[in-house]
């Protein structure tokens, strides 16, 4: 396959996938049709079975490419030359950034989800996950550095990095559970302060 077929050919499947993106946030994941998504998209119905077998598999493939943005931007993150710190900093505020962007794609997804989770299959659901996987371990080698530097405490790197990534999606499904309008960037402070000091209050020694 020549370079420009191979390249039409990505820049397609992409439009179906911004397509479907509109689509599914404005009517849902199970109102939505294939019909719906190819008229937002200015092609055939026909056209969509090219690149994807169906709508769960589409849906999928949208979840796959944000996760891989994801993992490129935290790479990126990973290799800039600061302290750790410095670094989650800027992890925190590119996953919100992300989810501030694309909150009405959240919404429909709290929305949806329960269902949703029963009719995907599971060999889309693997694909996700592995995707899922590589952010985490990304984000493992940067609370690496933190431990080498000795601004983390020795604790497992990977649960670190869950913990880290479920502290974002906290925040943001607080946000839609409640309704809130409140700007996902600017708790970026909070995150980063829970993160590194706990919760906890300092207990007072008593004389």
């Amino acid at each position: 396959m020549n370079r420009d077929r191979k390249s039409f050919l990505t820049e397609k499947r992409n439009e179906i996938l911004q397509a479907s993106t509109k689509v599914f946030v404005k009517k849902g994941f199970f109102l939505t049709q294939m019909e719906d998504i190819a008229r937002e998209a200015g092609i055939a119905k026909g056209t969509i079975y090219l690149y994807f077998k169906s709508k769960e598999e589409l849906f999928c493939s949208f979840f796959e490419n944000i996760f891989e943005q994801s993992l490129l931007d935290i790479e990126k993150i990973k290799n800039i030359s600061c302290n750790a710190i410095e670094k989650i900093k800027m992890v925190i505020k590119n996953q919100l950034e992300f989810c501030q962007k694309n909150i009405d794609l959240f919404i429909m997804i709290d929305r949806e989800f329960r269902h949703m989770e029963k009719t995907l299959r599971m060999v889309h659901a693997q694909k996700i996950m592995k995707k899922y996987e590589k952010i985490i371990y990304s984000i493992s080698e940067i609370i690496g550095q933190g431990i080498k530097e000795k601004l983390i405490k020795k604790i497992d790197p990977i649960l670190i990095s869950f913990i880290l990534i479920d502290m974002v999606k906290s925040t943001v499904l607080k946000n839609v559970k409640f309704k809130t309008k409140k700007d996902l960037i600017a708790q970026m402070p909070t995150i980063l302060e829970i993160f590194l000091n706990g919760v906890g209050m300092e207990k007072k020694q008593h004389g």
